[in-house]
């Protein structure tokens, strides 16, 4: 993936963040999902881009780990970017992108 289309996944779910609950549930993009999804069940600890959480996805029970980046445009960019290319090391390769708007009421911790 280079970094034109990483850009263009960034701004589709940064669009669909911004969007209604019953819009944002409809639509769906590769690589993004809603944090309604996932139940984040134990705090594991903090890495370089926020809190990482061990978890569940909804419909399959397949263990996740979870980032809660709290980060700037250009630093969610950044973790984007890097999280696609990580394929190797103690990291974890990023598989999806989660947006969540505190107005929607889901919590994420």
């Amino acid at each position: 993936m280079n970094d034109a289309e990483v850009d263009e996944l960034v701004a589709r779910a940064r669009a669909e963040s911004s969007s209604s609950s019953a819009t944002r549930i409809e639509r769906r993009y590769v690589g993004c999902s809603h944090i309604s999804e996932y139940s984040l069940n134990e705090k594991l600890g903090e890495g370089t881009f926020g809190v990482v959480w061990k978890g569940m996805r909804g419909g399959n029970k397949a263990p996740v780990t979870a980032t809660e980046a709290e980060k700037e445009k250009e630093e969610e960019e950044k973790l984007v970017k890097v999280g696609l290319r990580v394929r190797k090391g103690d990291v974890v390769a990023l598989k999806q992108i989660i947006f969540h708007n505190e107005g929607d009421g889901v919590r994420s911790s």
